[in-house]
């Protein structure tokens, strides 16, 4: 049996914690033609499911000999191209669940790949495409980074870095009402959540959570840095399983926020530790995490000298 998730599965975070060094987990939500699965792409967990599903007839797999291990539960199977068959179905023999998750399709029998990138398998039968990419496709519950550009009635514009700016209620903040509304500047850096993200409406932000906790959303204090890196480095920073921010806070303090649209925020007491920071992140862009995990302090003492 199989699950099919739509390629356009979502990364996101649970309720968001601004750390000192590591921001939130990151999660994922997919969405079914049928059903709402909820999936822990940062972890590889199943969360939770409701309605209805959609089947389809179990697969088989793609040979053992092409999987390598990697860590948090994670197989990287292989490099895949649009167009390319993952696997096929046997109707008969197997009841196997497996979920289809971003950069695949099924068709006629047969999973094939929509993405290029590294086609990789978690402890949960979740097939999915890790691929490279900068543009961001707004996704519902992704926290996100966003510039306030100008104000609308009673609601400002915000700019997430997709085809479309999205906007935020002035009542959309940890005890605002009109009496005590939070008033922005234009180019105030948000940290937010996406609670529309939908082809036919502009995205929608907020900066509370289900109880209205800001839980660190906000307003971005002054002294930080902004800049984009790729979404699959994004994905990366906020893998729990991954030592890289661990490593470089053993040379420098600072403070970090991601966003899943490829904007990362970074202070720190002096500027030139903000600068060796960006370059250890930017390491990521051609570097593996373990390589660039093995570079990082080097190019700390390197910068700081």
């Amino acid at each position: 049996m199989v699950f099919a998730l739509g390629c356009d599965a979502l990364l996101t975070a649970p309720r968001p914690r601004l750390l000192a060094v590591l921001p939130p987990p990151a999660s994922a939500w997919a969405t079914c033609y049928t059903r709402l699965l909820v999936l822990n792409v940062t972890t590889f967990d199943l969360l939770a499911s409701t309605l209805t599903t959609r089947c389809y007839p179990p697969h088989r797999g793609p040979p053992e000999e092409d999987r390598v291990t990697q860590g948090g539960g994670v197989e990287a199977v292989r490099v895949v191209l649009p167009g390319d068959t993952v696997m096929h179905y046997n109707t008969e023999t197997s009841t196997e669940r497996i979920f289809l998750g971003p950069g695949l399709r099924w068709e006629d029998g047969m999973v094939r790949a929509a993405k290029p990138g590294l086609l990789k398998k978690t402890q949960r039968q979740l097939y999915f495409v890790d691929t490279h990419q900068k543009r961001y496709i707004p996704q519902r519950r992704e926290y996100v980074i966003g510039i306030v550009t100008k104000k609308k009635g009673d609601a400002h514009r915000v700019d997430i870095g997709c085809g479309e700016d999205a906007t935020i209620s002035y009542l959309s903040f940890e005890n605002a009402s009109k009496k005590t509304r939070r008033y922005l500047n234009l180019g105030d850096l948000l940290y937010g959540q996406l609670m529309v993200a939908n082809k036919d409406m502009e995205p929608e932000l907020v900066c509370i959570d289900i109880y209205d906790q800001a839980c660190g959303m906000g307003v971005l204090p002054p002294g930080g840095v902004l800049f984009n890196v790729s979404l699959h480095v994004a994905r990366e920073i906020i893998n729990p399983h991954s030592p890289f921010l661990l490593t470089m806070s053993q040379k420098v303090k600072y403070t970090l926020v991601v966003g899943m649209n490829g904007r990362v925020w970074v202070n720190t007491t002096h500027q030139k530790d903000t600068v060796a920071i960006m370059n250890c992140i930017l390491m990521l862009e051609h570097m593996s995490p373990e390589e660039a995990d093995g570079k990082a302090l080097r190019v700390l003492e390197a910068l700081m000298l």
